[in-house]
């Protein structure tokens, strides 16, 4: 679904993610996508708001930012967008899948962080910001097995996209790592189940 949808939508274009954003990150992704597009002209932006609600608010700032830009909800197949903002619910998977890399947001502001995982099990690249107080430990498995990038500001961000929009085996090689770390831990209800068992065979 995320390869037809990216197909339709944005045809050959490099195509990024800023997934879960919050109030206060938007400025950094857009200055971050403007970086991207001195070097990669063609390259598209897709916007996901935390809040969907705040889908019209993100639209005017990127209008605003000189970018042509249109929401989801308000034309489902535009043509000649430079950023398109995800203002729906449901879709956040398809469009990760879509993407070539992916910002995961509540991460730049202290909101403490989002899911890191919902690109990571795809195999796509995971960019994100130092707060993660919601998630440290997959923040910290990720971070220790070099499973993820962790930028500090909209330079950095601009930086490390360029870098693997430039370098696909790069790319290639942080999604792989990304979606070993989801394989690996999987089967934790399992585990549990069989702990409790444990203890309750020997309680009785």
């Amino acid at each position: 679904q995320g390869r037809a949808m990216r197909q339709l939508l944005f045809g050959a274009a490099p195509v990024l993610i800023a997934a879960s954003t919050r109030i206060g990150e938007d400025e950094a992704v857009l200055e971050a996508f403007r970086q991207v597009r001195e070097k990669q002209a063609d390259a598209r932006l897709l916007i996901v708001p935390r809040h969907p609600e705040r889908g019209t608010a993100v639209l005017s700032l990127v209008e605003q930012q000189g970018f042509v830009a249109e929401l989801r909800s308000r034309d489902p197949q535009p043509s000649g967008v430079d950023v398109y903002v995800v203002d729906t619910i449901g879709e956040l998977n398809a469009f990760l899948a879509a993407a070539d890399a992916a910002f995961v947001g509540g991460s730049l502001v202290d909101a403490g962080g989002h899911n890191l995982l919902e690109p990571a099990v795809i195999g796509v690249p995971v960019l994100t910001g130092p707060h993660h107080s919601s998630t440290p430990d997959i923040f910290e498995t990720m971070r220790a097995a070099d499973a993820l990038l962790v930028v500090e500001d909209a330079d950095q961000l601009g930086d490390a996209w360029n870098r693997l929009l430039e370098h696909p085996e790069e790319r290639d090689r942080l999604g792989q790592l990304a979606g070993d770390i989801v394989a690996d831990n999987r089967g934790a209800l399992e585990r549990l189940q069989e702990l409790l068992g444990s203890f309750l065979q020997s309680a009785r």
